[in-house]
């Protein structure tokens, strides 16, 4: 019996989260930021190589002179050093442009991670691919529920991020 609650389990963490629309008649309050997404090209970490007895380096992403973010922390293996340091791109990538808005009906279908479509805003806003990263949902006596949401830009090619050996 165990086997089958697995793969019950299994089947449904494989299916895709639904996309949602927020259209600007749903809102009431919304704030657009864009950061320089371009600030950092790629980021550096430090491993050590226990078997040569040295310290090496792997970045994700380019060193093309624009900027490379360099992580303090030394970790324990390539493998680790390289995660790291992916992850740091992306979150880098991700958090580059950024969208709040307070919905005026509440929307308790909507929780983070799920990608959104923006629609009837600017084109800088309309044309982005987003993902919820924090869905508030408040009930207030007098108004109802309402939603608070706060998504960021969705940007193409982060998780192909090229990685290269520095050593």
């Amino acid at each position: 019996m165990p086997s089958v609650r697995v793969r019950i389990w299994a089947s449904r963490i494989c299916k895709p989260l639904p996309a949602i629309t927020i259209t600007r008649v749903s809102g009431d309050n919304h704030h657009w930021q864009a950061a320089d997404r371009n600030a950092y090209s790629g980021v550096k970490a430090k491993y050590q190589d226990i078997g040569a007895g040295k310290t090496g380096t792997v970045i994700a992403g380019t060193d093309d002179g624009k900027g490379l973010k360099v992580l303090r922390h030394t970790y324990a293996s390539k493998a680790n050093a390289l995660r790291a340091a992916r992850s740091n791109l992306k979150k880098i990538q991700r958090g580059a442009i950024t969208f709040t808005i307070d919905l005026a009906r509440g929307r308790p279908d909507i929780y983070p991670e799920q990608h959104a479509t923006v629609r009837g805003f600017k084109q800088e806003i309309d044309g982005e691919a987003w993902i919820v990263v924090k869905a508030s949902h408040k009930l207030v006596g007098d108004t109802g529920l309402t939603t608070a949401l706060e998504l960021e830009c969705k940007p193409d090619g982060v998780d192909s991020a090229p990685e290269a050996d520095a050593d």
